[in-house]
């Protein structure tokens, strides 16, 4: 499924612990998919807490992946990359657990704060492990199967979690905290020879230094510009998670169930395009991908504005869908290639922060323009949002040549 590159370990041999990483981590998505989604419902249900203080402890999560970000995302440019990605996975495996077997509302407030904690450390590191161990060429690729992988426990997850009682049962997160255990067993006894190079000898930053990285990233201009598109989609996009589920839940005849069909939608739509899209978007420039993607989404939420049957709804999630599609793998693809190898985590880490602040300030803003201006203000609003966000995009990466030739024939930075 994916080429690596060699170094001191046999290509073939890369090639399989790459896909084994991508298949844990479709693994690790579909069990907290089974898990997480439920949360606030099973702190109302079964521990009776209100919906106001579900809510809290639910967002306190991505407000600690946040903060922690600050400190444990560089962490792994200065200490194993394999040691930062297998403490986090482990601890969130002990986190989800815990959260099966607590009966108190101060022990969720911990144990959320430690999921954050566990996102903070796996994500940036398991990033940029699969971005050293994938020449460039293969990097579209890569995190295309990544997001199709996520979207399978999107599809699934949430079904399996509602089988197994999730919302007033702790069963569905014990099972997840199980699986991430073990997954994070089978990586530590399948890694244990990976080198960590992928920092130069005699280059390896110290700890202050790789902190002091992120101030540094920032003096990119490519990367913020970048970043601030990312921030300014995310606006946008956070609506089809809340604003959008708020409204077609209280004007539609169908009510959530219309939400319902259209997440199932949008899940099936990525699982039956990834794998044709993929080949097809080697041939195919960063910038090329990143505009046409962030355009039909854009189209996509001025649909929302005027759409009013269910079909209408469910067709233009499909197109909302399509553009999805091509525009997600460019993300990490762009920030893997900016980055120079010993800052990969680092750039990495600040798009964890740009998506947090996004998910922080995007759903206030959303239900705040629902309550006062109606659908259209929202929709057509993230329409023009979306916009800006592409404007931003090809300003950024019209100006490294390497986005305008086809993604099979990107290039990594210079080490530093």
């Amino acid at each position: 499924m994916l080429e690596v590159m060699p170094p001191k370990t046999s290509a073939p041999r890369l090639q399989s612990l790459v896909s084994l990483l991508v298949g844990a981590n479709s693994m690790s998505a579909l069990v907290r998919f089974m898990s997480l989604p439920f949360l606030a419902l099973y702190l109302h249900e079964a521990l009776h807490a209100s919906y106001a203080l579900s809510g809290l402890i639910v967002g306190l999560g991505s407000l600690a992946t946040v903060l922690a970000s600050l400190v444990l995302g560089p962490l792994s440019d200065h200490m194993s990359r394999v040691r930062v990605m297998l403490a986090g996975t482990g601890l969130l495996g002990l986190a989800f657990t815990a959260e099966g077997l607590a009966r108190s509302l101060v022990v969720f407030v911990v144990l959320q704060a430690a999921i954050g904690v566990g996102f903070a450390l796996e994500g940036p590191a398991f990033e940029a492990l699969v971005s050293d161990l994938t020449p460039p060429e293969k990097r579209v690729a890569l995190f295309g199967w990544i997001y199709w992988g996520a979207n399978i426990g999107a599809a699934f997850g949430p079904a399996l979690g509602a089988f197994a009682g999730a919302g007033r049962r702790g069963l569905p997160f014990i099972v997840a905290g199980a699986v991430v255990m073990a997954l994070a067993l089978l990586g530590a006894l399948a890694l244990r020879h990976l080198p960590d190079d992928h920092v130069p000898e005699g280059v390896r930053p110290g700890m202050r230094q790789s902190l002091g990285n992120l101030g540094t990233a920032l003096q990119d201009r490519i990367l913020v510009l970048y970043l601030l598109g990312q921030v300014v989609s995310g606006l946008a996009y956070v609506q089809l998670e809340t604003t959008l589920g708020q409204y077609i839940g209280t004007h539609t005849a169908l009510g959530a169930k219309l939400f319902g069909y259209m997440m199932a939608a949008n899940g099936f739509t990525v699982i039956a395009l990834q794998p044709l899209f993929g080949r097809f978007l080697q041939s195919r420039s960063l910038l090329w991908s990143s505009l046409v993607g962030t355009g039909i989404m854009a189209l996509g939420f001025a649909g929302y504005g005027v759409a009013a049957a269910p079909a209408a709804f469910i067709g233009d999630q499909v197109f909302m869908t399509v553009g999805e599609v091509i525009s997600a793998p460019v993300q990490q693809t762009v920030l893997s290639v900016l980055a120079p190898a010993q800052r990969r985590a680092t750039y990495f880490t600040l798009q964890t922060l740009a998506y947090g602040l996004s998910q922080f300030v995007g759903p206030a803003l959303g239900g705040l323009a629902l309550e006062t201006s109606g659908k259209w203000a929202v929709f057509g609003g993230m329409a023009l949002v979306t916009m800006a966000a592409l404007g931003l995009y090809r300003e950024a990466l019209r100006h490294d040549e390497r986005f305008l030739r086809p993604a099979r024939e990107l290039t990594d930075a210079l080490p530093l």
